[in-house]
């Protein structure tokens, strides 16, 4: 696979996803220096599984990066179905 970023739905213009798993804001933040490049911090949930924390509206909200990488490149998740890693390493 090329690598490729997409915006992220329903956070067009705030997050973008690359072909990798990264994720990154559009916003500069307050806080950061001036060559951040934007790229946001995982967490590893007890699952196994990373996330990542947006801030958007006056609201935190997490986000599963595996689904955030499907969803860009692939389209919407059928419902009841999961995604899962083809080589099982969930990072």
């Amino acid at each position: 696979m090329e690598y490729e970023r997409k915006t992220i739905e329903g956070f067009d213009g705030w997050y973008e996803v690359d072909s990798i798993g990264n994720v990154y804001s559009l916003k500069k933040s307050y806080n950061k220096p001036e060559d951040w490049d934007g790229k946001l911090t995982f967490r590893k949930q007890s699952s196994g599984y990373y996330q990542v924390k947006f801030y958007h509206e006056g609201k935190n909200t997490y986000h599963l990066i595996h689904r955030l990488v499907y969803e860009a490149f692939v389209g919407p998740i059928p419902k009841n179905m999961t995604i899962d890693h083809i080589d099982g390493d969930k990072y």
